[in-house]
């Protein structure tokens, strides 16, 4: 599977002005993925290590645009809830490797 992600990262990282998509994120972030070392693994079972979707997702959650459309939500929303999923968001995202 050689899907491009980018078109969904991206349309991810912008919808994070609803409070639906941070719980989305929130949920992905913080219960669907194995963090080690502060690295972000894909549990086994949703795609392969080795395939480029999958990397492509790593590296959007640890090259620094998922903590950018973070950073940007945060300036965008007043929702109490939410900005409680953003900071809990932000920390995985910026835990030191």
């Amino acid at each position: 599977m050689n899907t491009d992600m980018t078109p969904w990262l991206d349309e991810w990282g912008g919808a994070l002005t609803s409070e639906p998509a941070v719980r989305q994120l929130h949920e992905f972030v913080t219960e669907k993925l194995i963090w080690r070392r502060g690295r972000p693994l894909i549990p086994p079972g949703y795609w392969d290590p080795s395939s480029h979707p999958y990397r492509q997702v790593i590296d959007w959650l640890t090259g620094g645009q998922a903590a950018a459309a973070v950073s940007a939500a945060f300036a965008r929303t007043g929702d109490e809830a939410a900005l409680e999923l953003l900071m809990e968001i932000d920390s995985r995202l910026r835990a030191p490797s």
